[in-house]
């Protein structure tokens, strides 16, 4: 298998940096490139990187929705320009900057490569009509899979088919302001659903990742935004999401919080914050400097 393994970001720093270093020690045989977000203005780095941006993909005549969260809804599309830089691989693999991965990459690879595989990534080909992007899918396909994106592989031939199937959509988008945005609203297919879909359609092979991660858990895949790259919980994890450094988890708590409304997600979340109290007493009291609501959260 000829992989490119590409780290996906929007920015930077030394978070990224970090990712990156980590992701290249679990990665010695494929080649590993930051692949960069630069919709906003260029940004540099100090690691081989391949560039992105909505600009580039308007070009190609694919449809950017939502506005300003096109490339979080459509993961698919940085593989695209990927592809059009580097269209030698067989085989995409794109990791989200705040995965962090604790197995062998080459390993992973060898035994996806062995049988060809199309699409690997948790819980690919899942199939449920009560699912949030299921509804829009039903538009496009007689049957809508699924997967979830902060780690996913994806061959060069399912690549180029989902290319053509996402210019298809974008065609069929009317003109008219008002009837564009329903229609966008009601039938634009996020990653996790189209490209398992278009999987399933066009009778390409998929799998779930933990086919062929050994002890592969999506326990921390639950734990959302309070999770941090030195904990000692994740030593043996072979993959966490959403994780970030340290001295940047008290604002992150405090960013998913503002965005989340009363519900069980935000009682979650809430919950596994006040866990860092009995596990890190300075951290506890960075995230409750910058989350006063959490000052009254008894000991977990």
């Amino acid at each position: 298998m000829d992989a490119l393994v590409l780290l996906r970001s929007h920015a930077y720093n030394a978070h990224v940096s970090k990712a990156f270093g980590a992701l290249r020690s679990f990665s010695r045989q494929s080649e590993v490139m930051l692949l960069l977000d630069v919709t906003n203005g260029d940004i540099s780095s100090d690691v081989p990187t391949l560039k992105f941006s909505g600009e580039r993909l308007r070009r190609i005549g694919l449809e950017l929705y939502p506005a300003g969260q096109w490339a979080w809804f459509a993961g698919d599309y940085a593989l695209y320009c990927a592809f059009l830089d580097r269209p030698e691989h067989s085989h995409y693999v794109m990791i989200d900057y705040d995965t962090k991965v604790n197995f062998s990459i080459d390993d992973f690879l060898g035994r996806i490569g062995s049988a060809d595989w199309d699409l690997v990534g948790p819980y690919a080909g899942f199939e449920r009509a009560d699912w949030m992007w299921s509804a829009a899918g039903r538009y496009w396909f007689s049957r809508v899979a699924g997967c979830f994106f902060p780690i996913v592989v994806v061959s060069r031939r399912l690549l180029l088919r989902c290319l053509e199937h996402r210019l298809a959509h974008a065609r069929a988008v009317p003109i008219e302001a008002a009837a564009r945005e329903e229609f966008l609203r009601q039938r634009w297919m996020n990653c996790e659903a189209f490209v398992p879909s278009v999987a399933l359609a066009e009778g390409y092979r998929m799998a779930d990742i933990q086919q062929f991660v050994p002890g592969w858990s999506y326990s921390y895949m639950r734990d959302v935004d309070v999770l941090h790259w030195e904990m000692p919980q994740l030593a043996t994890v072979p993959c966490a999401h959403p994780v970030f450094l340290k001295e940047d988890l008290p604002e992150q708590i405090s960013k998913r919080l503002r965005n989340l409304p009363q519900g069980e997600l935000r009682e979650w979340v809430v919950k596994r914050a006040g866990e860092l109290r009995g596990s890190d007493s300075a951290l506890w009291e960075a995230v409750q400097a910058a989350n006063p609501e959490l000052r009254d959260v008894r000991r977990a």
